[in-house]
Order: structure tokens, then sequence, then C-alpha cells
């Protein structure tokens, strides 16, 4: 899992902020041109999910979505 551990000084005092990856999302954006000469857009965005829960089965779970512009 995607944990952070910072600390940093406030007032003197050494506080602890943890910080970790909730959801991550990548998207690609493809030009496509078929026989006739029509261009297309074409969108595939990958989206990846963090739980907080301590178990590896389905995490990360990561889902892929395609689309037309």
């Amino acid at each position: 899992m995607a944990w952070l551990l910072e600390l940093f000084v406030t007032n003197g005092r050494v506080n602890k902020m943890t910080n970790r990856t909730i959801k991550k999302v990548e998207s690609e954006y493809i030009e496509e041109t078929d026989s006739e000469g029509v261009r297309r857009i074409r969108v595939v965005t990958e989206t990846t999910t963090w739980f907080a829960t301590d178990t590896t089965y389905h995490n990360p779970t990561k889902s892929t979505s395609s689309e037309y512009l």
C-alpha cells in the first residue's frame, strides 16, 4: 500500500502526518483514422483504487474504460 509518513515541526512540537494514495487516474488520448479518412479521438482511462484494508485481495483494484470523442 502506498503510505507515506511525514514529520513536521509546529511551535516546537514534532507532529506526524500520514498520507496514502486513494485513487490514481491516467488518461491516454489516441488519434485514429479509418480507411475512409475519418478521424476520431479515442480516450483510454485507467483507474487504480486502493482500499484502507490490510488484505491484498483485490487491493489495488484497476479498471479501464474507452470512449470516442
